[in-house]
């Protein structure tokens, strides 16, 4: 983990944006020597990926109930 004071990230933003998409390091964000961020890849999950098994891909989402009267973890 590189570590480096708050001016330098300001004045370094968005090379170490590049730095931290390209290299995946964590660059943590110190403010007078005390840790107050840090700066992490952004890994997103793409949509279109296929679950390794369909077994259990609902699972806590679908409440089956014997009454008309039911609730889920979606409902408010």
């Amino acid at each position: 983990m590189r570590m480096i004071s708050a001016p330098d990230f300001q004045m370094n933003c968005l090379y170490l944006l590049d730095e931290v998409a390209k290299t995946g390091e964590i660059v943590l964000i110190t403010k007078n020597g005390v840790p107050m961020t840090q700066l992490a890849p952004y890994h997103q999950k793409t949509r279109h990926q296929k679950p390794q098994t369909l077994f259990g891909i609902f699972k806590g989402t679908i409440t089956v109930c014997s009454s008309h009267v039911c609730s889920s973890r979606f409902s408010d």
